[in-house]
């Protein structure tokens, strides 16, 4: 079910091809050539690339608030401990968690939930 999504979301929002859903047994051997061969084709599609673009600004600007944030909460005003300030990053493993559970829920109940 979800691959028919992806496939008229890639179809309809991007205008590349449809995403390839053969599963993992369905393969035979990993070759190094094809895999690079593919990569290199994915730069060939103009949606791709604003999609991994997108990705790349997205992860990099969470990075640096990250980082940023725990320099600001130990100066003033906040004048937090290291220690605590450290207890930010737990929120990041819950995080890490969380979506992985909400993810087999999604799987077992379904997208139109």
């Amino acid at each position: 079910m979800s691959s028919n999504i992806l496939q008229e979301i890639s179809k309809s929002r991007f205008d590349i091809n449809p995403v390839n859903t053969a599963r993992m047994d369905d393969a035979t051997k990993f070759e190094v050539k094809q895999f690079g061969i593919g990569l290199f084709n994915q730069l060939k599609t103009l949606g791709l690339i604003h999609l991994f673009l997108i990705g790349f600004l997205l992860s990099a600007g969470f990075v640096s608030l990250y980082n940023y944030i725990g320099f600001q909460l130990i100066t003033l005003p906040y004048s937090l401990s290291q220690t605590l300030v450290g207890f930010i990053f737990i929120v990041y493993i819950v995080g890490t968690f969380s979506s992985t559970w909400m993810g087999m829920l999604a799987d077992q109940y379904g997208w139109e939930c």
